[in-house]
């Protein structure tokens, strides 16, 4: 409804506009889909219930874990997490997913379909990803993996990455004016 006012409003300035449209498609990759007993699901990513009760009990009201793929480790990348204030969350590029679990959109791009757990086990406790459908061969220490070069991130219906791309081409382009 808001985004049939703004297209029929011709006097509100097009950055408003585009504002707008990225808030709907956002509010739509990170709307919840179904809850289940043990998990959480979203558009494209699941938190585990285990995870977001780990992340209740070790991390503050105000702090979030933060999801990263970064290039590195035995198999080329890596999964990184770290304790960041909610404060710190970039509101064009991140994605919140059960309120305490920010993934950026290049991130996304490598975890879209994973589980984000916590794994309590006697060699190492802590948060990690399953079931990546974008990873080949994952090493042994569970931390980094190599990708599958046969699967391509298509997004959902609204292709958030792509578009998130296509806006910060407009701010350089704005800048340089």
């Amino acid at each position: 409804m808001i985004g049939k006012l703004l297209r029929k409003s011709f006097k509100i300035d097009r950055s408003i506009r585009l504002f707008d449209v990225k808030r709907m498609q956002r509010f739509n990759v990170i709307q919840r889909n179904e809850s289940t007993n043990n998990q959480i699901v979203s558009n494209s990513i699941i938190v585990t219930k285990k995870c977001l009760e780990r992340i209740e009990k070790v991390l503050d009201s105000d702090e979030i874990l933060r999801v990263e793929v970064r290039g590195g480790g035995c198999s080329g990348f890596e999964y990184n997490f770290s304790v960041n204030k909610k404060t710190d969350i970039n509101k064009e590029e991140d994605l919140i997913f059960e309120k305490r679990v920010v993934i950026d959109s290049e991130s996304l791009q490598y975890l879209h379909g994973s589980k984000v757990d916590f794994e309590d086990e006697l060699i190492r406790s802590g948060f990690c990803i399953k079931d990546n459908p974008y990873a080949d061969q994952n090493c042994s220490c569970g931390v980094s993996f190599s990708l599958r070069f046969d699967k391509k991130f298509d997004g959902d219906k609204t292709n958030f990455v792509e578009f998130n791309l296509k806006l910060r081409k407009k701010k350089r382009k704005n800048r340089s004016l």
